[in-house]
Order: structure tokens, then C-alpha cells, then sequence
């Protein structure tokens, strides 16, 4: 048995030594499978060896993006990557030309950081570029791509070259994507340089993909863009800062990293007037903070007083809009604005064929009930709605969806065609804590950027710093400070809070030099005006004046009912709508209750609120109409009465809003003064009307006498102090008849009015002595006097562009005769 089992085993070792020998004669040099691997070990002092498992060969995980280089321009750029289950990560990188041959000397290779920089030739070449990757067996993986070096393509600006219009600057430059190893949001950065005379804006630029992605869905690309709305014009100049380094785009420093394709190209542009009218952002200026407790159009001069919907505050959950999606699975509050459809008309926009004709019809239909502004959501990711983002997927924080985003600057540009403001809610509650785990980095500071390069060019915005707001005052005080940085434009920023938070979030904000308002959340409506009071106050002894609105009424079920169930909407108009305006608020954006239809998520019919905006509106047109109301302070002690609110300017204007109607004395001061006492229904909107008393003259405490129906409803008396000799008060066009003797009259005309650059005046008659014209404010301080000859047919035109919105009187006087008329100049 022991002869047996020697022998067997010598059979052994004679089959281990013959395979042995057929492995060492096939070698890895001579034709042994590269996945294949051989090991040994020494037992009693004689070698033993074995086949291991398969090598798998790597794998190329991302392919190389083509490359387009300018000549003489330095880049950067990464070569895609592989990845290989057996080596752990230990693979060796090699370059060359396809053929095999060596890459030219200025395609410097880092084997590394598997990436290329250099300087581009001076002449226009292609080369074809093979990598491979080698793992310690030896086994490979290649890909290849193509690196084109050419003359720098021209700037492409497109837009009107005008004054407050969006003018738009697109350069090619590097070939990406939004999936791209070297993140086009994050490790590029592009500010453009616009300068005129010794100012200098600059403004930050963003990844565009293919330049049109709003049409064609695209994520990839070699289109770079950069948006600029000029407030003068001329001449301007542009340079351009484009460069790459890692997680360059959040940094300040302005040469950090490597200059990159067109880095440097400039140019020059002639800037000419705007051509658009009315309350189109285009025709009015910028919105901007002024120091006073309500916002200015830059070119108008006019003060804004906001009117609109602050729900549904997904208005961005929009099922036409890219990637746009519920990620809630027991509800979904995504968006058709099917109702709206009808209100889109020929020659809007509209992306992708049809898509798009209900978002736009629903800013046309609030636009056309007078409103001026909208709430809305960019990120609700972990909030109610669970549907609006603006990255590739609602987990992704620094990579972002170029088609969506542009689709959202279509609806945004045609907001401010039609004079509605952008109130920006960076955040919803629920999310405040997202990025950075609530702090100022990375994600945060690339979040604001994008936001700002993308639509910060809007003439009507407001950046939000979020809905009620659980961040720290430290870190509220740094994003509005990064913002501000950031913004070429300087547009406002508030912040929402809590009912109960108010103070805990406002107060440490008072006198900030980064914050320009607070947005108020009510929970009880009869508190409105009197914390509208409160934090208008506040924000006046802190040395720098807030622009207060009221953004959310309580309670939170509530809110502002359908039409179909509250109708009247008396508590919201009187004790919201007209107690914010009356105590000195910046304007109202009307919140829908969760418990009933159209509520704050579900919402996507506005026509549910048709009469809600109407009576909005006439407080804006009243406002507008016939009140300073930017120089005007809430005086609820100069009345008698103790449920109304008095808004004056003393010994001028004064507007007195009485919610049951009845009377009340009004104290004058102590100077004599002739004041002409009107009413204004708030529920109808018609003209000034008389009451029963038509004039106050004296001092102290007058009589206002009744409305025209003291039918217990709500009225709004006006009163003005007349400069002496005036004895019209009324606006619009006047036709009058100047006497002087019976054989010597004649008639005039004066208008418009209201009126914005030139008022017209003209008689039908030539007389021998000149027209004497003269301007004076609500204080009877005389504005402008001038001396016209009367020609037959042939009118006067009185400038007053340069002069600020407001009430004027003019007097037209010609020997003995004279014409005395209230102009209202907007």
C-alpha cells in the first residue's frame, strides 16, 4: 500500500511539473492571456504555482469631450476617466496621436491627473488623440478624441441694443456637458467686464450647452453666455474673464485659476434709448432700493406698490418646463395652467412646438387684471410640493439643468414684457438646511451664482432669502452679503419668516446694509396694519427704511378664499389689503388657503380670484392716481375716529380710510390752510366723488364730513390742500374757457393727464400777451414758469420728464384770465 501511494503521488508531481513547463513556455510575453494570472508559493522549499482568477481589463467610464481651442489662448481641460474592478484605481495613463505617433509639444499631458493644458499654436491645427490605460497586468483600455485649434469665433450678441433691455453675449468655447468630469457649473467661471466712461459692471456668465436648449433639450455643448441690461446709453466696452481650476466658480478672487479659451476677448457695443412704453419693465427702469420705504423704477422715477399672487408658490412646477416632476407618491401638484391656455396669445413665446401656452397665458391673464408681481419657489425639494429644482435631479446640488433653466428665463423675460416682478423664494422652509447643511459654501455659493447669472439681468426682482426662514442670523446676514457680491445689479433682497419669528428674524437685520425689506406672514388678519406699522417703524429709527410687505395671511388654512366662497372678500380688503397700504407697506401677494380648491399647491387657475385682484387693483390705482404716497407716513392719531387709518403727508394730503364708512375729524395742523375734501369707493373704482363736505379751511381739527352713501361700506376720503387761487382739482383732459372780458375769451386744452413726459396745451385762438405757465408742487413751491406765445392750432409742450411721480398744480394764465389744474405725473 505504501509502494502504491509513492507512486501516485510521483504521478502527481510529474502532471504539476508538465503543466508547469506548458505554462512557462506560454508566457505573458509570448501570447498568455492578459486576464489571466499566474501566482506561486515555496512548500518545502520547492515551488508551487497556480492559475489565479480572471484580470478584467479596465474599463473607460467617461469618454473624452472634442475639444475647440482658439489660437494663442492657454486651457485646461480633463480627459475623461476609466475605472478598473482588479488594479484599485492603480492604472497608468499614456497619450498620443491615433497613429501612434508623439502629441505635439504645446499638448502637455498629465499622466496624474489625467488631464491637458497648454497654450494653443498660433495656426489652426486638428489633432486626433488616442489614451490608454494600463492596469499592473498589463491589460488596456483606449479611447480616443479630437482637439481642434482654430481662430476665435466673434462674440454673438443678440437683443436690442437699448437702454433696460436684455442684451445677450454668447461665446464658444469649451465642448462639455453637465455630466462632464470637469463640472461646467462649477470648475469654470465666466465674468464679463462692461465699462463705460469709469464705471465697470461685471457680470457673471453660465454654461448654455448648445446655446438653444430651451428648444432642443440639449446638455452638452461648447455655448457660454452672459446677460447685460445697459441703464445708459452710449457707448460701452466688454471684456471678458473666462478660466478653469477646481471649484473656481464660487471663488472672489479674480485671477485664481487658469485662463481659458476666449479669456480676454473684448469689444465695444452703442447702447441707444428705449422704444417701449407703459408698464413694461422696459419703459420703466430698473426697481431699486432708493432708501425710502418703497421701491423706484430707475428711468421713470415712479415708486412701486406690489399687487399680485403669492400662490401657488410651486408656480414653477410646470409640466412643460424639462425634468419637471412630482417626487411626492401620494400626491402631485405639478402644473398645466390648462385654464390659462385661453389667455396665451399669437406671437408669445412658447419652447418645443406648443409647450409653454399655459404658463404664459396665466402671467398674461394677472397682468391684465393690473397686477405687478408673483411668488415663487426655485427649490422645494424636501418641501410641500417636493417639485421644483433647478438642478439635473432633485439630489444633484452642483449640476444643473441648462434646458429647464433656460425654459424658465423665457417665462421670466416675458414677466417683465408685462411689468410683473420676480419675488424670488430662494428656499422653502424645509429646505434652508440643504446646502451646506445651512451654511454659506459650496453648494449655497454655486446656488446663488447660478441663480444671479442666469436671472439676475431681470429689471422687477426681489430675492428672497427664503420662506419662513429657519436660518441663523449669521448665516442670513452672509447669504444676503454673498448675494449682493455677486448681483452686477444690486436688485433687493428680503427675507419671510414665521408669524411667530418675526422679531427673532427681523429685528438682528435692522439697519443691515444687505437688506432692503421684510415679507411679512400674518397669522391673524386684523394685525396686518398695525405690524405693518410696527416694522415700517422700526426699520425708520434703525437709520436705514425697509420696504415692508405683506406676503401671507393667516390663518394658514385660509388664507384668501376663492371668489366662489367669499366673494366680497371684506375682511382681506379691509383689514389686509387697505390696513397694510394705509400704515406704509410696500404692496400685497395674495396667499390661498390649503383647506379649499385652488389652494397654494393646487392652484393653476387665477380667474378663481378674478374679483380679489380687481379690488387690489383699485388700491394701486388709487395710490397711484392721486397720493404722494412715498412721502406720506401712516397718522392714525390725527383723526378722531377709532377703527379708521389716516395716511398723510402733513399740511398737503391726506388719505383717511374708513372701513364702516361714517365720519371723523381731521386735524390740519396748526398753519391755515383751503383743502378740497373727495371720496373714493374701494370697491368700485369710479372717479373722486363729492360728499357732504366739499372744503376744509382753517386749522386744527376739521370735519370730513359723509361719503356720497353712507351705506355702512367701506370709503376713502381724500384730501388736498389747494394752493391759493387754484379752483380745479379734477385730472384728466381739460377743455376751459379763460375769460377776460366777453369780447376776449378763449378756450384751451390741456392734456394728458395723467402724464409722463410732455403736457400738451393748446388754444384756438391767437391773443396778443403770452401764456403764462407755471408748475408747482403739493407744498405750493413753484416747480417750473415759463412764457409760451399762443399760435391758432399749434400747441405748447411742457417737459416734465425730469420731474418725480406725483400731484402737481398747474396754473395757465394769460392777463386777468387764468385756468388752475391738478396734473397727476406718473
Amino acid at each position: 500500500m505504501k509502494k502504491l501511494f509513492t507512486a501516485f503521488f510521483k504521478f502527481l508531481i510529474m502532471v504539476n511539473l508538465v503543466c508547469l513547463v506548458l505554462l512557462l513556455r506560454v508566457s505573458p510575453a509570448s501570447g498568455l492571456p492578459k486576464n489571466l494570472k499566474i501566482s506561486s508559493l515555496e512548500v518545502n522549499k520547492n515551488k508551487v504555482f497556480s492559475l489565479d482568477s480572471t484580470n478584467e481589463s479596465p474599463v473607460v467610464l467617461q469618454r473624452p469631450a472634442n475639444q475647440t481651442l482658439m489660437l494663442n489662448t492657454s486651457f485646461y481641460f480633463a480627459a475623461g476617466a476609466f475605472t478598473d474592478s482588479n488594479s484599485s484605481g492603480q492604472l497608468t495613463y499614456t497619450a498620443s496621436r491615433t497613429d501612434g505617433t508623439a502629441l505635439p509639444t504645446w499638448l502637455k499631458f498629465n499622466r496624474r491627473h489625467l488631464s491637458f493644458r497648454g497654450i494653443a499654436p498660433a495656426t489652426a491645427i486638428t489633432v486626433n488623440v488616442r489614451i490608454t490605460a494600463t492596469d499592473p497586468h498589463q491589460a488596456t483600455a483606449s479611447t480616443t478624441f479630437r482637439v481642434r485649434v482654430q481662430p476665435a469665433e466673434p462674440v454673438e450678441i443678440t437683443g436690442e441694443l437699448r437702454k433696460w433691455h436684455k442684451i445677450t453675449f454668447t461665446f464658444a468655447g469649451p465642448l462639455t456637458s453637465e455630466l462632464d468630469s470637469i463640472n461646467p457649473f462649477l470648475d469654470y467661471r465666466l465674468n464679463v467686464i462692461f465699462k463705460k466712461g469709469t464705471r465697470q459692471v461685471i457680470v457673471p456668465g453660465y454654461y448654455t450647452a448648445d446655446g438653444k436648449s430651451s428648444g432642443t433639450g440639449a446638455n452638452y455643448g461648447n455655448k457660454w453666455r452672459a446677460h447685460f441690461t445697459p441703464d445708459e446709453t452710449g457707448e460701452w466696452t466688454y471684456q471678458v474673464s473666462f478660466r478653469t481650476g477646481s471649484e473656481l466658480a464660487i471663488s472672489t478672487f479674480a485671477y485664481q485659476g487658469q485662463p481659458v479659451s476666449f479669456d480676454n476677448l473684448s469689444g465695444s457695443f452703442t447702447v441707444e434709448n428705449s422704444d417701449k412704453t407703459g408698464r413694461d419693465f422696459r419703459a420703466q427702469g430698473r426697481l431699486q432700493y432708493t432708501g425710502k420705504h418703497y421701491l423706484q423704477f430707475a428711468e421713470s422715477k415712479k415708486y412701486f406698490l406690489k399687487g399680485g399672487a403669492g400662490s401657488p408658490e410651486n408656480f414653477l412646477a410646470y409640466r412643460d418646463f424639462d425634468n419637471t416632476y412630482s417626487q411626492k407618491s401620494t400626491a402631485d401638484y405639478t402644473k398645466t395652467y390648462a385654464a390659462h391656455i385661453r389667455d396665451w396669445k399669437p406671437g408669445d413665446p412658447v419652447w418645443r412646438g406648443n409647450k409653454g401656452k399655459g404658463i404664459i397665458g396665466a402671467i398674461n391673464y394677472l397682468a391684465s387684471k393690473g397686477m405687478n408681481s408673483v411668488y415663487f419657489l426655485t427649490l422645494n425639494v424636501n418641501g410641500d410640493g417636493q417639485d421644483v429644482w433647478p438642478w439635473i435631479s432633485p439630489t444633484e446640488k452642483l449640476r444643473y439643468d441648462v434646458s429647464k433653466l433656460a425654459q424658465w428665463e423665457t417665462v421670466f423675460s416675458h414677466m417683465d414684457e408685462l411689468g410683473l416682478m420676480l419675488h424670488v423664494i430662494t428656499q422653502e422652509q424645509e429646505n434652508d438646511q440643504l446646502l451646506d447643511g445651512g451654511n454659506l459654501k459650496t453648494q449655497r455659493k454655486l446656488y446663488y451664482r447660478e441663480l444671479i447669472a442666469r436671472f439676475g439681468h431681470h429689471l422687477g426682482i426681489t430675492w428672497n432669502l427664503g420662506e419662513e426662514n429657519t436660518n441663523t442670523n449669521q448665516q442670513r446676514k452672509a447669504f444676503s452679503y454673498y448675494l449682493r457680491f455677486l448681483d452686477p445689479y444690486k436688485s433687493p433682497i428680503d427675507v419671510h419668516s414665521f408669524p411667530e419669528a418675526k422679531n427673532s428674524v427681523f429685528t438682528p437685520l435692522l439697519g443691515y446694509k444687505n437688506m432692503e425689506g421684510a415679507s411679512l406672514q400674518i397669522a391673524k388678519i386684523a394685525e396686518a396694519h398695525q405690524q405693518t406699522q410696527n416694522w415700517v417703524n422700526q426699520s425708520a429709527n434703525s437709520g436705514r427704511n425697509w420696504v415692508v410687505t405683506l406676503d401671507e395671511i393667516g390663518p394658514s388654512y385660509r388664507g384668501v378664499l376663492p371668489d366662489s366662497q367669499d366673494y366680497a372678500h371684506d375682511l382681506v380688503r379691509k383689514q389686509a389689503l387697505w390696513g397694510h397700504l394705509m400704515a406704509g407697506g410696500g404692496g400685497v401677494e395674495w396667499y390661498f388657503g390649503y383647506r379649499y380648491a385652488h389652494s397654494d399647491l393646487t392652484a393653476e387657475d387665477w380667474r378663481s380670484r378674478k374679483h380679489l385682484w380687481e379690488l387690489t387693483n383699485n388700491a394701486l390705482w388709487f395710490f397711484n392716481q392721486y397720493l404722494p404716497f412715498w412721502d406720506m407716513k401712516s397718522a392714525d392719531t390725527l383723526t378722531t375716529a377709532t377703527t379708521d387709518y389716516c395716511l398723510a403727508a402733513a399740511n398737503n394730503v391726506y388719505a383717511i380710510y374708513l372701513p364702516t364708512g361714517g365720519t371723523t375729524d381731521l386735524n390740519v395742523g396748526s398753519s391755515f390752510g383751503n383743502y378740497q375734501v373727495h371720496w373714493f369707493n374701494p370697491r368700485t373704482r369710479k372717479e373722486l366723488q363729492k360728499g357732504s363736505v366739499l372744503q376744509i379751511q382753517g386749522t386744527g381739527w376739521q370735519s370730513i364730513g359723509v361719503p356720497p352713501q353712507n351705506d355702512g361700506q367701506d370709503w376713502v376720503c381724500l384730501v388736498t390742500q389747494t394752493p391759493v387761487d387754484f379752483s380745479r382739482n379734477e385730472t384728466g383732459t381739460t377743455n376751459a374757457t379763460l375769460t377776460q372780458s366777453p369780447a376776449n375769451s378763449f378756450s384751451l386744452a390741456v392734456y394728458p393727464n395723467p402724464v409722463q413726459d410732455y403736457l400738451t396745451i393748446q388754444t384756438n385762438a391767437t391773443q396778443n400777451s403770452p401764456l403764462e405757465i407755471t408748475l408747482l408742487d403739493v407744498t405750493g413751491k413753484q416747480i417750473l414758469n415759463q412764457t409760451a406765445l399762443p399760435t391758432l392750432n399749434k400747441p405748447t409742450l411742457l417737459n416734465i420728464r425730469s420731474l418725480m411721480p406725483g400731484v402737481y398744480f398747474l396754473r395757465v394764465k394769460q392777463g386777468a384770465a387764468f385756468l388752475n389744474q391738478k396734473i397727476v405725473k406718473y
